[in-house]
């Protein structure tokens, strides 16, 4: 019986030693999600997107790549980092990514650009909620299907960060895609899709003017007050329709020496 359970044990031991290196290589790599690639060029794998978001925290400028979908909930205390979407789709049930006093950008460097950020509950996709937050996103897609705006720059209360949209989309399935309760909100490209009103303004200062093509923007104005179209408040070009929530008035941009309007 003990030789019958050695031959065995011997059988056992040589399968595992004739493995090939790159078969054992390969089952790793299936479970690492996302990697962070430092600007000196090291690349270190992880097996949960929040490991490697914490590991950026600690080498500015630093890249995260999603290597995998994943589900998962994060919140960035701090750091300057870039997280490349690399065509994944990054979910969760919650507010799947939170930046506080921290630094990001969002890109999507995949052929085709099809990485997104989306949420399966009744939430934001990304929340701006720290006085030293700053988000610019630069690629890929940021998504809510509940009507729900995918970024909310100032969750609870007003926000002193910063945020901006070049490229990539914003998209929801209802009428806001964006709220703005921060610093400033510059969005000067990508895409806004929604129902109606693509950006919710509340408070701090939104400059639609760089965007390549600004009237194709909706803003509406949830503010409570009446508000400053001009070079501190609102960047709106001349000729744009502003509407206001609590008037229902639909009031257009016009001409004014500063080439923007005044009060709406």
């Amino acid at each position: 019986m003990k030789k019958r359970i050695l031959s065995i044990l011997i059988v056992t031991i040589m399968v595992i030693v004739m493995i090939p290196a790159t078969a054992l290589t390969a089952f790793s790599a299936e479970t690492d999600v996302a990697s962070v690639t430092t600007t000196g060029g090291t690349t270190t794998n992880y097996t949960s997107l929040n490991e490697a978001v914490d590991a950026a925290k600690t080498e500015e400028n630093s890249t995260v790549t999603l290597l995998a979908d994943v589900n998962e909930v994060v919140t960035a205390h701090s750091g300057k980092f870039t997280i490349d979407l690399n065509g994944k789709i990054w979910t969760s049930d919650y507010y799947t990514f939170t930046v506080l006093d921290a630094d990001v950008v969002i890109t999507d460097n995949s052929v085709g650009a099809a990485g997104k950020i989306t949420t399966s509950v009744n939430a934001n996709a990304i929340v701006m909620h720290g006085d030293h937050a700053k988000l610019e996103i630069a690629g890929g897609t940021v998504e809510t299907m509940t009507g729900i705006s995918a970024v909310h720059t100032g969750l609870g209360t007003a926000s002193t960060g910063q945020f901006i949209l070049s490229g990539g989309k914003l998209v929801t399935a209802g009428y806001i895609a964006l709220t703005v309760k921060c610093q400033s909100a510059i969005i000067k490209g990508g895409e806004i899709e929604s129902l109606g009103d693509d950006i919710e303004y509340i408070s701090g200062v939104l400059d639609i003017s760089q965007h390549p093509d600004p009237t194709g923007i909706a803003v509406i104005n949830y503010s409570n007050a009446d508000v400053v179209v001009g070079d501190t408040i609102l960047k709106l070009p001349d000729g744009y329709c502003f509407y206001d929530n609590e008037t229902n008035a639909v009031q257009t941009v016009l001409p004014s020496r500063e080439g923007f309007g005044s009060v709406i």
